[in-house]
């Protein structure tokens, strides 16, 4: 059941290996361009098919949604690290099955057993606290004419559905099937995408966004159940005598991550909620649909991070370092590569769109605030990979740091929003990510790189 490693070859393939695009990335990136091309086209039917105000309840729906991480807690990309350093004394088997060392395989089997309870309780609580929570929050806006409550319990609904299979699936991702996964993932995107539109363009409204989460769920859901259970049923019989602790284990890297995580919750999508209630609701939909289209920057570069953060586990494992630096400088130069590029297409898209005064951009963002956004979009590229590489050790020395970010990212969201609107906020946004982010980031990473390694900074 291993991810097939095919051989570097002349023409396009070699071209692909020289930028680093192995099936991972390819996967993950396509997935990702859909995400793009998708949301690009998403904006133009949100902006055709709902009202100004619907655009705002539309986005701030999905802010709101990225509250999942207080309840996830970093659970998913921890269990991934822990996977991918057992997997590194482990091998699949012709059968589909991981052989190789008993302890190790012990470990895992633990690990994997712990994974799917949280993943069930941590769904149920989700659901049962986030949808009268936003009940709440969309209510105080008292918006005459927009029929949205049975839409958010819906979209609630499907979204836990999509939160109990995402530590299952970065399970299977440390244990190196992180281009079947990603593939999953992409269908999962191009399904949601596809919905959506369909749904926008035959009158769903608001409806449209828990159908498009609906597909997306149910995708890696039905690989699950057909495709990846003989591998989980065969790692459930093995027997976890003295396996792996939560307490010891899991929590120290869990907790730490966590924390990082909710963070970033108030680091980038805090915004539309506070816009919304501020505001007004067009206002918040004009800001969440250009954090949506300059979001892509970083989520399409840093597919070439966090399709090799197995590979950098498991390179930490064995004490590999100097592969590990070569491969991270090497992915880390193509991110920037790639999502630079995508950066000025999208000022240059904008560009042409204000010059010839298309009615798209009164539903967007001034100019100036969405070049703040793109920068903002760049810097996060570099400052996320480098949390990356360093949580590859198991630890998370950005903590501190990430939870400083989100206390000056939100407060000066909040005096900017009343002052100086949605221009206000996104240079504000921009100044803390530059400067507190990237710069105070790199020192850390420069630090604890050299001290984990044994090297001299």
């Amino acid at each position: 059941m291993p991810d097939r490693v095919d051989a570097p070859r002349g023409g396009v393939r070699g071209a692909a290996t020289r930028l680093g695009i192995d099936r991972a990335v390819a996967f993950t990136v396509a997935g990702r361009v859909l995400t793009l091309t998708g949301g690009l086209l998403a904006a133009a039917f949100v902006v055709r098919f709902l009202s100004r105000v619907e655009q705002g309840f539309h986005y701030t729906f999905l802010s709101l949604l990225t509250a999942q991480v207080f309840f996830e807690l970093g659970f998913a990309y921890t269990t991934m690290q822990l996977a991918a350093h057992e997997k590194a004394r482990l091998e699949w088997q012709a059968d589909g099955t991981l052989g190789g060392d008993a302890s190790a395989l012990h470990r895992l089997a633990s690990l994997q057993s712990l994974t799917l309870r949280w993943s069930l309780v941590v769904a149920v609580v989700f659901i049962l606290c986030l949808a009268p929570a936003g009940l709440w929050f969309f209510g105080r806006a008292d918006v005459a004419g927009v029929t949205w409550r049975g839409a958010w319990v819906w979209l609630v609904a499907a979204t836990g559905v999509s939160l109990a299979t995402t530590p299952v699936l970065a399970l299977l991702e440390g244990c190196g099937l992180v281009a079947r996964v990603a593939l999953v993932r992409s269908i999962a995107t191009l399904a949601s995408q596809a919905t959506l539109c369909v749904a926008l363009a035959f009158g769903a409204g608001l409806r449209s966004a828990p159908m498009a989460a609906t597909a997306a769920a149910a995708v890696p859901l039905t690989w699950l159940l057909l495709q990846a259970r003989p591998a989980l049923v065969a790692l459930a019989s093995v027997s976890a005598p003295g396996g792996l602790s939560w307490r010891r284990e899991v929590w120290p890297l869990q907790w730490r991550l966590g924390l990082s995580w909710l963070s970033g919750f108030f680091i980038y999508y805090a915004f539309n909620p506070i816009l919304f209630q501020i505001a007004g609701p067009t206002e918040a939909g004009r800001f969440g649909l250009a954090l949506s289209v300059t979001g892509t920057i970083s989520t399409v570069g840093l597919a070439w991070i966090s399709t090799r953060v197995p590979t950098f586990s498991g390179l930490v494992a064995q004490r590999r370092f100097v592969d590990l630096d070569r491969l991270f400088w090497r992915s880390l130069a193509q991110a920037v590569l790639v999502a630079g590029l995508l950066a000025a297409g999208l000022l240059a898209g904008v560009a042409v769109l204000t010059f010839a005064q298309h009615p798209l951009t009164t539903r967007i963002v001034e100019p100036v605030a969405f070049l703040a956004l793109v920068l903002a979009a760049l810097a996060n590229v570099i400052a996320s990979s480098e949390a990356a590489y360093l949580r590859s050790y198991k630890q998370d020395p950005f903590v501190g740091i990430s939870l400083l970010t989100a206390v000056l990212v939100t407060g000066g969201a909040v005096v900017a929003a009343r002052a100086y609107g949605t221009t206000g906020v996104a240079v504000t946004y921009l100044g803390v990510i530059s400067t507190v982010m990237l710069v105070g980031g790199h020192l850390i990473f420069v630090r604890k790189r050299a001290l984990w390694q044994g090297t001299t900074p």
